[in-house]
Order: structure tokens, then C-alpha cells, then sequence
């Protein structure tokens, strides 16, 4: 039976950059939004053609036609040993120029160093239903790297040729390429909002058949869109409507995620379709880009395991550069999880037995050092092939480990949820372990932590006044992980840990963090971390109540429906106690209650 549920959410959004409202009658096509970078890593060797391009589907230009494209504007981020910088339109890269427009370095404007906005001699008028490439060529008296990529783009959507002999290329992966076509008329829809793409992966942190899903849009339209709705389908079972109140701007992108539930198990086979149902604000003129067909995912965090102790006098350097690259892409502070040994140089206050073990990496108990650095357990980030670990003086070593690892996919997905006792001194934490039916690990295991930031440290050696130890690990389930118990075929399992809280430590720096990894007793380098997360013991997304709720006092035994309790905080608790305060929820009513 199908399933029809509807959710209203209000998301925070990663806006790609969006240009300026366009003016009546004029529009601006392209995945940039009007940002340029400062810097290009794109060069050809010598004096020769550079040529780029954007491809324009069929399905985003329908509603334009009987408009014309008058000119093209093209980002340079260097204008030295440009002489020529032509655009055109075509309907094949190689083929002929169905419209052109050129600048010099003698014309009035000339070629330069900026957005540049080329008018074609002769506008090309949108007339059927062919995808179109809009593009670029300069021509270089010596080496020049000038072509400007901003965020990240669809695969297929940016296109490179170095040399006039050179094979095209898709070069999406350097981001979003600084070409746009202008579009002038008087037939250009108000509202028209698209679908670039999208990505389902199953979220066990968000519930055992929560689903997040990442959307690229794009508004094509002349007016603003503050709102829309989507849906959500995998036949023949499952439809969820979902309104995302945020705003497009015209000519611009975003690219937003979202989490929802739909009542039923999906997993990386299911064949997920989304369409854009409707707009708030108008109607939307083009429903031919409506309609994506979503890839399939496992999200992939990273597991990051720093060697540190209070006798290593080189550590807080370490310290910072790995908070410095932490903090370096907002990306990292979502999909990388930390955590900290106090082993490798002698041990310290803060040592755990798992620590010590776990020096065992060092070339399988080695020669020991801090700090040190693991990603996921990995040598495909060390130059060793023995051993994962590494030391850099770099932080861009960090983000380099950090953006490769997040280019891989993931095979198998951990999720985290808790539960509380009556006064917080205990968690009890349920992990959801979700594997592909491809999945190979041979002997998975899931080790939990549990971790503090922001702890003073006793003495740090190379510190100077007060230091403080980040991703301290205050408990853990076990050194090496239990088994994760998937049966036969099975996709998903969950297993349950529990951590005693001390009142010493502060709350609200407390963090969870699951890793899934193989175990080899006899291989360091055959342990490596297929997936983890990280939960603050404070985050939304462990289910807290609202905080605006009535005090009274009721007659339990009137009561109807099942009874949810909370503490003081919003925290779930397993086992109220006679005579605290605590939130009763019963369906729809939530009171504060003495027990």
C-alpha cells in the first residue's frame, strides 16, 4: 500500500553563491551564480588555445524559447599573455559556432582580468529543444592559468579542451566553471525552478528508515522562489511530500540537504525519483526540469585518531595544525570525526588502556612517537606501507587526507542514538550498522567512544600558559570493537553500549563518536575504518522535547496514551525516580511532572 506522508521542514541551506536579482527581460544561465575565484590551477604549456565550455541541457532551456542569448560572460582570475578571448554557442563541442563574440587586448572593452561580458555579433535565438554548449577560448602567448572554478558542480555539466588539437574533457570536479549565458526577451518565465540532481542515502542517525537526501536546484526564473515542494518516490511502496521553506534566488543555485521518514526499509537498491511539485510563490513555467533521478549513496564521514601525550613537547603544534584544518571547510566539522590517544610518547593523566593498545599500528608495536596522525586506518595517507600512520608540519596534508577520503563511497553507515538515566550520570547508546549488499568486510567491527572537548590539561610539554586537550576519550565499548551482528543477508543490525557520566566532565563537550572497521589481528594495514559519525551529547538530533511547556501537576493514573520522559534538559530518560522533576510527553501533550 502506498504511503503518503507530508513533512514542512525549515533547513538551513549551503547557498552556491548567487548572483544579483536579474533585471526585467534579462537572465543569467550557468552553474557559478556569478562567483569567481582569485586563483586557477587549469594551464597549458606554451602558446597555443584554451578552450571551455558549459553544457546547457534541453530541459533547462525549453522555457526560454523565442528568447535570445545577446551575449556570454566569461570569468578570467589573469589577464598576462592573453591576447584573444573568444565565446560562442554550439550544439556539439566540436562543432560549428552558432553564435560568436570576441575581445582583444586592444578593443574597447578589452580583455580583462574580471567577469567579461562578451556580446555576440550576431544573439542566438532559443528555438528548439537541443541542449547547447556556451563557451569560451583564449588564446595565450605563454603560460596562463585563468580559468576561474568556484564550489562544486554536476558531473557532465563543465567541459575543458587545452590545445586546438585536444581532447574535450569533463572537468566538473574543479567546481563550477566562470562562464554564464545571458539570456534577453520578452518571454522569460517569472518562475521556473529545476533539478540539477540529487542523492538518497539511508541515515540510521536520523531513525532505522530515515533516508537524507541532497538536492542541487537551480531558479531559471525572473522572480525569487521563497518556497517549494518535492516528492520523494521509490516505487511501488514508498511517496513522502516534503515543503522546504527557503528561498532561490533568481539566477542562482543551492545545493540543500534534509532528512525524512518514510515509514518503510530502503537500501542502496532502491530506485529513488524526485520531482518538484510546485512553487510557492507562482507557477512554475518549465515542469521538463522538474523530474531527477536520484543516485544512490552511502554518505562517507572520516576517522581521524591523533597519538598525543602530555610529555611530547611537539604536540600542541600538531594540535592546532589539525584544529586549523578542521576548521578550514565547513564540510569537516559534520563528516569528520575525532578522536585523541594519549600514547606513542610515554602516557599521561588522560591515557586509556585502548591507547596503549592501540600503539600496536606503530608497524605493529614499533617504534612509537607524537604525534601522530591515522585516517581511517589507513597507509593510503602515509608513506608507509606497514603502517597508517603519519606526521606533517603541513596543514594542508590534513584537508588533502580529509578531501580524498570524502571522495570515496562509503559500503556501510553507522548511526547513533541515546537514551538518559534520571540525573544524566548514564547514556545508554543504541548504533544502527547498515552494510550494501556488496559490502566486504571480512571481520566488521564497531568500536563506540565517548569524548570530551575543551579539557584543562595537568602539564602539557611546549605549551605555554593554559592548554586544553581537544577529543579526550572518556569511555569506549571496546579496544578493538565488538562484532557487529548482521545475519546472512541481513543489511542492518544494531548493537547497544552504555557510559557512565562523571559530573567532573562537561556536559555540553561530550561527544559519541561510532566507527565501523575491519579487524586483522595479524594486519595492521587490513584494519581500515569503512564509515563513522560523530553526535554531540547536545545535538538536535537526539529527540529532546520543546522547551516551551506548562508546570503542573497531574494524576498519572489518568493518563492515556505512552508515556516519554525527559529531565530538565529535553534528555530522554530510561528510568524516572520517585519524587525528581522530569517532562512527561503522551501523544500531543507535554507537561512537566513530579514523579
Amino acid at each position: 500500500m502506498t504511503q503518503r506522508l507530508f513533512f514542512i521542514l525549515t533547513l538551513a541551506f549551503s547557498a552556491i553563491c548567487p548572483s544579483a536579482m536579474a533585471a526585467d527581460g534579462e537572465l543569467t544561465i550557468g552553474y557559478c551564480n556569478g562567483e569567481m575565484a582569485s586563483e586557477s590551477r587549469v594551464e597549458l604549456t606554451g602558446k597555443g588555445w584554451v578552450s571551455a565550455a558549459i553544457k546547457l541541457p534541453s530541459a533547462a532551456l525549453s522555457a526560454y524559447q523565442g528568447n535570445d542569448i545577446s551575449a556570454i560572460r566569461a570569468a578570467l582570475v589573469n589577464r598576462v599573455n592573453i591576447d584573444t578571448l573568444r565565446v560562442w554557442v554550439r550544439t556539439t563541442l566540436d562543432g560549428e559556432d552558432l553564435a560568436s563574440g570576441f575581445l582583444t587586448r586592444n578593443t574597447d572593452p578589452a580583455v580583462a582580468k574580471e567577469w567579461n561580458e562578451v556580446e555576440l555579433s550576431n544573439p542566438y535565438t532559443i528555438s528548439s529543444d537541443n541542449e547547447l554548449y556556451v563557451g569560451l577560448s583564449y588564446h595565450q602567448k605563454l603560460n596562463v592559468q585563468a580559468l576561474s572554478f568556484v564550489n562544486t558542480a554536476l558531473g557532465g555539466t563543465c567541459w575543458l579542451q587545452l590545445g586546438e588539437d585536444g581532447e574535450w574533457t569533463d572537468c566538473s570536479d574543479n567546481g563550477a566553471l566562470g562562464i554564464e549565458a545571458v539570456v534577453t526577451g520578452a518571454q522569460l518565465p517569472d518562475y521556473d525552478l529545476g533539478l540539477l540532481g540529487a542523492e538518497v542515502s539511508p541515515w540510521p542517525a536520523g531513525g532505522a528508515t530515515a533516508v537524507k537526501v541532497k538536492l542541487t536546484l537551480a531558479n531559471y526564473g525572473l522572480q525569487d522562489v521563497s518556497g517549494f515542494t518535492v516528492a520523494l518516490e521509490a516505487d511501488p511502496e514508498v511517496y513522502v511530500e516534503c515543503h522546504l521553506e527557503q528561498t532561490v534566488a533568481s539566477n542562482s543555485s543551492i545545493t540543500t540537504t534534509f532528512v525524512v521518514d518514510p515509514g518503510e526499509y530502503t537500501d542502496d537498491e532502491t530506485l529513488w525519483s524526485v520531482v518538484l511539485l510546485s512553487v510557492d510563490d507562482g507557477l512554475d513555467a518549465n515542469t521538463a526540469n522538474n523530474t531527477a533521478q536520484a543516485t544512490s549513496v552511502y554518505l562517507k564521514n572520516v576517522f581521524v585518531e591523533e597519538f598525543t601525550t602530555e610529555e611530547c613537547v611537539n604536540c600542541p603544534a600538531m594540535a592546532t595544525r589539525l584544529h586549523n584544518a578542521l576548521a578550514a571547510d565547513e564540510q569537516y566539522e559534520e563528516q569528520v570525526a575525532v578522536v585523541c590517544h594519549h600514547a606513542g610518547y610515554y602516557t599521561d593523566t588522560f591515557t586509556q588502556p585502548c591507547d596503549e593498545s592501540l600503539t600496536w599500528f606503530y608497524n605493529a608495536g614499533g617504534n612509537t612517537y607524537a604525534p601522530a596522525i591515522m585516517v581511517d586506518r589507513s597507509t593510503r595517507y602515509s608513506s608507509s606501507t606497514t603502517s597508517p600512520l603519519f606526521n606533517t608540519t603541513s596543514e594542508s596534508d590534513l584537508t588533502d587526507a580529509f578531501d580524498q577520503a570524502l571522495e570515496r563511497r562509503a559500503n556501510v553507515m553507522v548511526g547513533l542514538s541515546c537514551s538518559f538515566n534520571s540525573d544524566s550520570t548514564q547514556v545508554d547508546v543504541t548504533a544502527t550498522c547498515l552494510r550494501k549488499a556488496d559490502a566486504s568486510l571480512a571481520n566488521p567491527r564497531l568500536t563506540v567512544y565517548l569524548t570530551e572537548d575543551d579539557v584543562e590539561a595537568v602539564y602539557q610539554s611546549g605549551a605555554t600558559g593554559k592548554y586544553f586537550h581537544q577529543h579526550v576519550i572518556r569511555g569506549y565499548n571496546s579496544i578493538w570493537g565488538e562484532e557487529i551482528p548482521w545475519e546472512g543477508e541481513a543489511r542492518s543490525a544494531t548493537l547497544g553500549c552504555s557510559f557512565t557520566i562523571d559530573p567532573s566532565w562537561t556536559f555540553s563537550k561530550l561527544k559519541l563518536v561510532g566507527v565501523i572497521s575491519n579487524l586483522n589481528a595479524d594486519d595492521p594495514t587490513d584494519c581500515e575504518v569503512s564509515n563513522c559519525v560523530s553526535v554531540a551529547l547536545t545535538d538536535s538530533s537526539i529527540e529532546k522535547v520543546p522547551d516551551s511547556i506548562l508546570t503542573t501537576l497531574i494524576d498519572l493514573s489518568s493518563s492515556e496514551g505512552e508515556e516519554e520522559w525527559f529531565d530538565l534538559h529535553g534528555r530522554r530518560v530510561a528510568s524516572p525516580q520517585a519524587g525528581n522533576l522530569y517532562i512527561l510527553r503522551q501523544g500531543s501533550t507535554v507537561t512537566k511532572v513530579i514523579y
